[in-house]
């Protein structure tokens, strides 16, 4: 397994998050940028709030889909991708008993860490090609205390066969 960096920022706010990479594993490198509206007072419930995230993921393999989601736990000092648990599911839209399927057209089917499953899989068509996306998680947030907040969580990056190959922790950048 790969354990990789993630940065992640909010536009014009005290809030900043990064995980980093290592160049030892899979090889897989990648960058999830967040950002979350400036000024903006998130309800307990999430209305009125939304995520922004910038996707960059490079050495992966062509033609082959991978799959990339927030999980419900940090990966431990040992980069054991494993140990992640499940993916971030605050809505409880899985429920856990082999038939979920996420419809992007409605959202409420989908695990809001279900990044891939909403907004598309990551695959490349040849060698030393960068996959990217961007897109908006309604609810999702990176402030302290809210059930949406994503903060000191995790991203994992699936290969075909389902198998963590990369993860990152998600962590507060300190203010400068």
């Amino acid at each position: 397994m790969k354990f990789f960096t993630v940065l992640l920022l909010t536009a014009g706010s005290s809030v900043a998050i990064r995980a980093v990479s290592k160049p030892e594993g899979s090889g897989i490198t990648s960058r999830f940028s967040f950002f979350s509206p400036n000024g903006v007072t998130v309800a307990s419930d999430g209305s009125n709030i939304s995520l922004d995230v910038k996707v960059s993921i490079s050495g992966l393999t062509p033609n082959q889909n991978y799959t990339y989601h927030i999980h419900e736990a940090p990966v431990p000092a040992d980069g054991n991708c494993t140990l992640t648990k499940l993916h971030f599911d605050p809505l409880k839209a899985n429920k856990l008993d082999g038939k979920y399927v996420c419809n992007p057209k409605d959202i409420t089917t989908c695990e809001l860490g279900d990044m891939s499953g909403i907004y598309g899989k990551a695959i490349v068509s040849k060698a030393g090609e960068i996959y990217e996306n961007k897109f908006s998680i309604p609810k999702l947030n990176l402030y302290p205390g809210n059930m949406f907040y994503v903060g000191d969580l995790s991203v994992v990056i699936h290969d075909g066969t389902s198998k963590r190959v990369a993860c990152a922790n998600i962590n507060k950048l300190k203010k400068c």
